[in-house]
């Protein structure tokens, strides 16, 4: 079926059509994974057992691993093979980034370092690749030590934190403390470089990510970021450990599979067909895409309101007429302790409405409503996960000219309403 795909797309005239001369383009070989491997009964205590074992083999844990990562490394550090779990203070650390600054591991050795650790993980997952590639993505997504989400393209923050052990790894692991590149490309090089080591096919991939500091209708001038293509079984899946790692270190906070369709809402590659889907987007047409996180579709959420846009222009408020009226559809779970909850913003990001509401005495300007019967229920699949998600009708209304910020969270709350997760 994949290769009658690539035929129709590629080549619709056939394969002979230019006398045999036809060279296909890199992206006929590029087949998007749907999760299949997920479908298999027991795969989720697979991964548990999995996560676990990445978990374990920190920077600093006893194991082959850490002796050959401490053995590539000491040429650059001098540091013995137990070294100290802190930099004593801000001058050694200085002194180490300028030892690694003016020296290399040995080649062999840092490859020996990479191979080491890639065997660890391998030795719980057999012969499986998407058990493979879940441990490298594990891995490297627990282990490294995110900064703020504003210095993902940083050059000087250390991958793994500033203590010894993490100069160590750093070097071992990628030549340099801190290594060349920003820290989103030095993360997605490790998982590449481990991925490989465990005999997958990985490649980096640089593009634009709508990240959480993104304003609608903001342009973009330079790519900011970059995230990683692993090939499972015949099948590319698209990461993005630094996503990962900032969202609380890889599972279960962060989704292991995101659908193409889902990952292009926050993510444009550079180079179209790793978006991998059929009709690539321009960068104008994914700018008016509305900034959805890829936490929003795995939960079970859904937009519906056709022709949405990241800008959105509501006719003019008259006077003596009803103000002018927002509405947007969205499907999601209907779960016990989890709600819709959705607010405006005037340009200053100052609140002005939300639903529900905090204070019942001010003007509301925010309203929702659950539609039920015909019409009212999704189904929403989310790679192999199945969700029965019922409309809700979000309104807004503007208190008068001006460009306002709409908000739409889904929160998870304890009892008594206090939220504890949002997206």
């Amino acid at each position: 079926s994949d290769l009658r795909r690539i035929r129709r797309t590629h080549f619709p005239s056939g394969e002979l059509d230019d006398g045999g001369g036809a060279i296909p383009p890199p992206s006929a070989g590029l087949v998007a994974s749907q999760a299949e491997e997920e479908r298999n009964d027991g795969l989720d205590a697979e991964f548990l057992r999995v996560d676990a074992w990445a978990k374990s083999l920190a920077p600093g844990a006893d194991g082959p691993w850490w002796a050959a990562a401490t053995a590539a490394a000491a040429p650059v550090l001098h540091v013995g093979s137990r070294p100290s779990s802190q930099v004593a203070d801000a001058t050694a650390r200085a002194a180490a980034v300028a030892a690694a600054a003016a020296a290399t591991p040995d080649p062999q050795a840092q490859a020996a370092a990479l191979v080491a650790l890639a065997d660890a993980l391998a030795s719980t997952c057999g012969r499986s690749q998407v058990l493979l590639a879940r441990a490298c993505w594990q891995w490297v997504s627990a282990q490294v030590r995110p900064p703020r989400l504003d210095a993902t393209w940083s050059v000087h923050v250390p991958l793994f934190g500033n203590s010894r052990n993490a100069a160590i790894a750093e070097i071992a692991l990628l030549g340099g403390y801190p290594a060349a590149g920003t820290w989103a490309e030095r993360v997605s090089q490790l998982f590449v470089q481990l991925a490989r080591a465990c005999e997958l096919e990985a490649v980096p991939i640089s593009g634009f990510w709508k990240n959480m500091l993104y304003t609608p209708g903001q342009a973009m001038v330079a790519h900011n970021h970059c995230w990683c293509g692993v090939k499972v079984n015949g099948r590319w899946r698209l990461l993005d450990c630094t996503m990962a790692a900032l969202l609380g270190g890889g599972a279960p906070t962060a989704p292991f599979f995101v659908p193409p369709t889902a990952f292009l809402y926050s993510y444009l590659p550079l180079q179209a067909y790793w978006q991998l889907i059929d009709v690539p987007l321009s960068l104008d047409s994914w700018l008016e895409l509305p900034h959805c996180t890829i936490s929003f579709f795995a939960r079970g959420c859904m937009l519906l309101t056709n022709g949405l846009r990241s800008v959105n222009v509501l006719p003019s408020p008259r006077e003596g007429q009803p103000l002018p009226t927002f509405r947007l559809d969205v499907a999601a779970p209907q779960v016990k302790g989890v709600h819709l909850s959705h607010a405006l913003y005037d340009h200053q990001q100052r609140l002005i409405s939300s639903w529900p509401p905090q204070d019942i005495s001010a003007l509301q300007l925010t309203y929702q409503q659950v539609v039920q019967g015909e019409g009212g229920s999704h189904v929403v699949e989310f790679g192999s996960r199945t969700y029965t998600s019922h409309t809700t009708q979000l309104y807004t209304s503007l208190p008068g000219p001006g460009e306002y910020i709409l908000e739409v969270r889904h929160v998870m709350a304890l009892p008594g309403g206090l939220p504890i997760y949002t997206e």
